[in-house]
């Protein structure tokens, strides 16, 4: 049972999420990287879809390769970790880019519509994940605070 075990865990699986995020960003940015590029506005939005899609890109690479069986060597476990680190802080500092080119005064709803709305549907997105981190991280924090006060007041009620 155990020998099962580690060979089913030799190869790391990703998770199906990532993998419909990444080919969801990938298609809508090369989509608007090949079409609607050359739509100008006062701010410069081709700049963050080139970030988002080659960001993306290089993600995908390293769930792919991250997916190939490979020998238990734990370094390279911790490798393609720091690699995934990388990437979340990547994607949180391009969420406050696209939210300083989002809230600053513009002309890119009129005059590059295709990307002002990639830029909505990309902050709407990750602010969206942030909540439900944030909702997790306090709902975890109350059930373990609750669990701990009840477990006290266990052992209190059994040594009288």
């Amino acid at each position: 049972m155990q020998q099962l075990q580690k060979e089913e865990n030799k190869g790391k699986k990703t998770e199906p999420s990532q993998i419909f995020q990444s080919l969801l960003f990938l298609i809508a940015t090369s989509i608007i990287e090949s079409n609607y590029i050359d739509q100008e506005c006062n701010q410069n939005l081709s700049s963050f879809i080139h970030l988002v899609f080659y960001g993306f890109i290089c993600f995908t690479i390293t769930m792919l390769t991250s997916a190939i069986p490979r020998s238990e060597n734990k370094m390279i476990d911790i490798i393609f970790a720091i690699l995934s680190l990388c990437f979340y802080i990547y994607q949180f500092s391009l969420w406050i880019y696209a939210l300083t080119l989002y809230s600053s005064e513009n002309d890119c709803q009129n005059k590059a519509p295709v990307l002002y709305f990639f830029l909505e549907m990309y902050v709407v997105y990750y602010a969206a994940i942030l909540g439900i981190i944030i909702f997790a991280i306090i709902f975890f924090s109350v059930k373990a605070l609750l669990e701990n006060c009840f477990k006290s007041k266990k052992n209190i009620y059994l040594e009288t």
